[in-house]
């Protein structure tokens, strides 16, 4: 594989955003999109193929991770917090 593809990194950007949205926890949901939006930021200027590579399959990595924690905060709800009431 040459490089990944400027639509496969958004892609990942937006499956990244979408499944922390699915979190229960505000405290959660905010710190994940804190850090996806900060590692997305910070290796945009990125242009080394290989670096490119390895960071997008640790995404992918992360992916997995997070959709199972999403899954697992919604199989334990918690009581509703005065700030998720606000959203």
């Amino acid at each position: 594989m040459s490089g990944i593809q400027k639509g496969e990194v958004i892609n990942l950007l937006r499956k990244l955003l979408r499944v922390s949205r699915n979190m229960s926890n505000y405290n959660f949901r905010d710190y994940s999109k804190r850090r996806i939006m900060y590692e997305f930021k910070c290796n945009k200027d990125n242009n080394d193929n290989d670096k490119s590579l390895e960071k997008y399959k640790w995404g992918c990595q992360q992916y997995e991770v997070l959709r199972r924690q999403s899954i697992i905060s919604q199989l334990y709800p918690e009581q509703a917090s005065v700030i998720n009431q606000l959203k």
